[in-house]
């Protein structure tokens, strides 16, 4: 965001056109929803946002809209919330890679990170209820998390993701401001299955 320009918030009223085209949210708003192409939702409402996703239940709508709002208050303040953690020329050997990306709710500086892998059965990724949320409970308790968007479809590149998502933050994690010592990995569902692997591999490496 610009010095000083302030985002104005969402509501369960406004739909889910106007997430994705929201000025905050530009250049990655449809990553936000659960499926590569959500056109079909637009005209949904956020009081409705659960059908997006339904393999999940009790939605909130409040609190989803309260997870984002919190990204917007961000971005006015000048903060990055979206961090892409494939390269351009990996993008171009495999588009699919272009519906990835990291979300970053920041906690103190130099704290350790968490990433929460939402879940969605593989066939969506359900981060406005299983992750944004999550991610926004986490950075008030002082850590700074991320949310994963990773690609859609099968288990092995998900995790492929998760473990090139990982990578980029120790990579960056002076730029990030995050303490790679004690970082977690939160995964729901299918975003469980992700994180086991993972949590093997530094097992082993341990």
């Amino acid at each position: 965001a610009e010095s000083g320009e302030m985002y104005g918030h969402l509501t369960t009223a406004n739909s889910i056109r106007d997430l994705v085209n929201h000025p905050a949210f530009a250049g990655f708003g449809e990553l936000l929803l659960p499926r590569d192409d959500n056109s079909r939702y637009y005209d949904t409402p956020l009081r409705n946002v659960g059908s997006l996703m339904p393999y999940h239940g009790h939605v909130e709508p409040a609190v989803v809209v309260g997870a984002l709002n919190h990204m917007i208050d961000e971005v006015s303040a000048g903060q990055t919330i979206f961090y892409n953690f494939y390269s351009d020329e990996q993008k171009q050997n495999d588009p699919a890679k272009e519906n990835t990306g990291l979300f970053f709710y920041r906690g103190d500086p130099d704290a350790p990170f968490a990433v929460v892998a939402p879940g969605g059965g593989f066939s969506y990724v359900g981060s406005l209820h299983e992750g944004f949320p999550v991610a926004q409970r986490i950075s008030e308790l002082g850590l700074n998390a991320f949310v994963i968007r990773y690609r859609i479809g099968s288990e092995q590149n998900a995790t492929e993701d998760l473990a090139a998502a990982i990578t980029y933050i120790f990579r960056n994690a002076e730029m990030l401001g995050v303490d790679t010592r004690d970082y977690s990995v939160w995964g729901g569902s299918a975003g469980a299955r992700m994180a086991g692997p993972i949590g093997r591999a530094e097992a082993w490496r341990a």
